[in-house]
């Protein structure tokens, strides 16, 4: 796997913008490595799939558990955030409108070139 710290030093970042990549090594991993690159007063900015229900449909959890089997509550990922020694100044999930318009919209003509 990928070692950042092969490449870079300790405290080197302002800011380390990671959106729809941390599940790569996981949340809260993801959180603990990169934490040692960002200088003293440094940021970190991340999206991560997160449930928003506690009773997701049978599809979507048997889809994401053998997808990303890791994937917690968006409760669970801010208590995260804390745990792995960050200050959390914001935190939103995304306007369904969004959803469509940058994700699924462009999704489904992409199926339909196909």
């Amino acid at each position: 796997m990928f070692c950042l710290a092969k490449f870079v030093t300790p405290n080197t970042f302002d800011v380390i913008w990671s959106e729809g990549s941390v599940y790569i090594i996981g949340f809260e991993r993801g959180l603990t490595e990169w934490k040692k690159f960002l200088n003293k007063d440094g940021y970190l900015v991340c999206s991560e799939l997160s449930w928003l229900t506690d009773n997701p449909p049978f599809e979507a959890h048997d889809f994401w558990s053998k997808h990303y089997p890791n994937m917690r509550s968006r409760e669970e990922n801010l208590r995260t955030i804390r745990k792995c020694g960050y200050e959390l100044i914001d935190s939103f999930i995304l306007a369904e409108e969004e959803w469509w318009n940058e994700y699924y919209g462009p999704m489904e003509r992409r199926i339909e070139e196909l």
